[in-house]
């Protein structure tokens, strides 16, 4: 058996492999492109008016190039976003797991039916997407070591939440800074030709979007213990040496509800010495608390290690699991074991991304997108489907969101406010389409993320570090979310239910 799965692994194409195939692909696809004048038209708003520029797909196969390519590999390397997070996170989680604190939380977890377990993590899942894309490594990794606690194999864990956050980057109970941007840029675009009055409320789609949370974390809690949890055998659970102790935990606790209210009060303005995190260039407080330049969300990942380091150091001494300051030091580290693969999926993906980016074929297929779209005459119904799947082929080859919007905006949103829908609800099919999106590329950062954290948790019996792998495992589930948010989306629309607070579907 085993001489037979060694022959089938042989055959198998490594991801690193995988992703130069996919870069040889691109170099081919996007320099026989630019050689036939593959452009399009890109729309911007630009003081009030709506203007449009022309973009060009570059050629990989020039001396700008290679030049381009050679030049930024380390740059791209550097900015790729998941990289610093990925570090952050694991020190938090290795002295979380070292202390014991962990396998405390998992023994309380272990009680639950395996179906309320996974809902509740879905859950979570969706709505940490409050905190940005922090959630992705911190509750993966989080996630994978519970799970091998309760003795569930962590992959499964770690799908769990990357389904969450990807499937559920629609919905989500509490507005994060990207439903704020979005926001932004849905009232320039409704307000510059249709309704120069138009003002854009985030709690415009609170109802919706409480409904899709709860929704999404039933349906697919059911679809991924009936869909990816057979494929999975389960893990022995972890046998080591930690302590668990009532006493300790308590007194952690206690730590924690401290850490929280004190990060409260240094994000609540209007006391005395308080607010201190927050942007106060800022008008609006959501901008102040989520924004670019907020010192909170700037500094979010650090807040949430050193909250975790804190009670995780009670947690250890008053059980004895740290007992000295060299098992503190080794706990920091603990997580770093295995992570090579991890850093080298990053370096890889962001020599892909970086690639793509510089031949701009993603903005200049949605530009040609865009052009499509603006020549339709489907209205109601039709132009809801087909606005859904223009929204997740682009998401596909750009999983940017924010980006995304910011030229697809000035041409949708006022084509669909004349074909009668809100700009609300437009940007809600967007949001949902996003994650759909997210869940279904490779070029998704945080898939990069997945892969080497699967690799990490991965056990003898697990088959499954292939480039589309993983996808491979989720694809069942994906599909069928798609198949339901489209359901409530045209449901929604097709009943008028209000999306929120004074916003309908349809105008």
């Amino acid at each position: 058996m085993n001489s037979f799965r060694k022959k089938k692994d042989k055959k198998k194409l490594g991801p690193v492999t995988m992703i130069f195939i996919l870069i040889g692909i691109i170099f081919c696809i996007t320099s026989v492109l630019s050689f036939l004048g593959f452009e399009g038209q890109q729309p911007i708003i630009n003081n009030a008016m709506l203007e449009t520029t022309l973009v060009t797909m570059n050629n990989l196969f020039s001396k700008e190039g290679f030049q381009a390519i050679f030049s930024n590999i380390t740059m791209n390397f550097q900015l790729f976003e998941p990289l610093i997070y990925v570090i952050i996170s694991l020190i938090g989680t290795g002295i979380a797991y070292k202390s014991g604190l962990l396998k405390n939380i998992a023994f309380s977890l272990k009680k639950l039916k395996p179906i309320f377990l996974t809902f509740l993590i879905l859950f979570v899942s969706i709505v940490s997407t409050f905190f940005g894309n922090y959630s992705f490594v911190f509750l993966m990794t989080i996630v994978a070591i519970l799970y091998r606690y309760i003795g569930r194999n962590p992959i499964i864990g770690i799908m769990t939440v990357f389904l969450g956050l990807t499937l559920g980057m629609g919905a989500g109970i509490i507005y994060n800074y990207n439903d704020y941007s979005l926001g932004i840029m849905t009232q320039l675009a409704a307000s510059i030709d249709v309704d120069k009055n138009y003002t854009y409320q985030l709690l415009s789609t609170l109802y919706i979007s409480i409904f899709s949370t709860v929704i999404l974390s039933i349906l697919m809690a059911n679809l991924i213990e009936n869909r990816i949890v057979p494929k999975f055998k389960n893990n022995s659970q972890e046998d080591d040496n930690i302590i668990i102790n009532k006493k300790a935990s308590y007194f952690a606790y206690i730590t924690f509800l401290l850490s929280i209210l004190v990060v409260i009060f240094l994000i609540f303005p209007g006391f005395s010495f308080s607010g201190f995190l927050l942007d106060n260039t800022e008008e609006h407080y959501l901008a102040q608390l989520l924004g670019e330049n907020s010192p909170f969300y700037q500094g979010l990942p650090y807040l949430f290690t050193i909250i975790l380091i804190l009670c995780s150091f009670v947690y250890g001494k008053l059980s004895g699991n740290l007992k000295t300051s060299n098992d503190f030091h080794e706990g920091l580290s603990s997580m770093f074991d295995k992570t090579g693969y991890l850093f080298i999926m990053m370096f890889f993906t962001s020599l892909l991304i970086g690639i793509l980016d510089w031949t701009n074929f993603g903005t200049v297929f949605t530009a040609k997108l865009l052009e499509f779209m603006s020549i339709l005459e489907f209205s109601g119904l039709p132009l809801i489907v087909v606005t859904f799947f223009i929204f997740l082929i682009i998401t596909i080859l750009t999983p940017t969101p924010v980006g995304n919007w910011l030229i697809l905006s000035p041409l949708v949103v006022p084509l669909l406010m004349r074909a009668n829908m809100t700009p609300e609800y437009t940007q809600f099919i967007f949001s949902a389409t996003s994650g759909i999106g997210c869940a279904l590329t490779p070029l998704f950062p945080y898939y990069a993320v997945l892969l080497g954290l699967c690799y990490k948790f991965q056990s003898e019996n697990d088959d499954i570090i292939t480039l589309f792998g993983p996808m491979k495992k989720m694809i069942p589930v994906i599909l069928s979310i798609m198949g339901i948010w489209l359901l409530i989306l045209v449901g929604w629309f097709l009943i008028g239910l209000p999306l929120g607070i004074n916003s309908f579907p349809t105008l």
